[in-house]
């Protein structure tokens, strides 16, 4: 990833993805956790995967300048 951004912008792309990788995902599995108790493992895996699906197809569709990137 910082290989290919330009030095102006190294930082802020680095916030992204660590805000992503290391914020994101840790409170996407605490959630998860949560609510497989409530519904099946199945059930709970099967709305993630949706969900993410959902999402990149909203920015490749509707948010092209992000796909653009």
């Amino acid at each position: 990833m910082q290989l290919i951004t330009t030095h102006e912008m190294r930082g802020r792309v680095m916030s992204v993805y660590n805000c992503a990788f290391r914020g994101g995902m840790p409170m996407g599995n605490l959630l998860s956790g949560w609510l497989v108790p409530v519904f099946t493992a199945p059930l709970v895996l099967s709305v993630n995967g949706l969900l993410l699906i959902g999402m990149a197809l909203y920015f490749l569709l509707v948010q092209r300048r992000v796909a653009a990137l």
